[in-house]
């Protein structure tokens, strides 16, 4: 798996599963974020792909400082 997000890393643009796998859910996670949570997207035709700073840039948005 390592390997999988090693060689993600250097690809232009990220499938649904690469995205997947860097963040450790699953593609349907995935679209969900696609269709509710305005994760960027690329789709021509059938085909979705991903910036990868988008993506990082997606969770660096998500991240919440809990305090107790």
């Amino acid at each position: 798996m390592a390997e999988h997000l090693e060689s993600s890393n250097d690809k232009p643009h990220w499938r649904k599963d690469d995205v997947a796998s860097y963040c450790g859910v699953g593609t349907r996670t995935v679209e969900n974020w696609m269709t509710h949570e305005g994760l960027p997207h690329i789709k021509i035709g059938n085909v979705v792909r991903f910036k990868p700073q988008d993506v990082k840039d997606f969770l660096e948005g998500k991240r919440r400082i809990v305090r107790n």
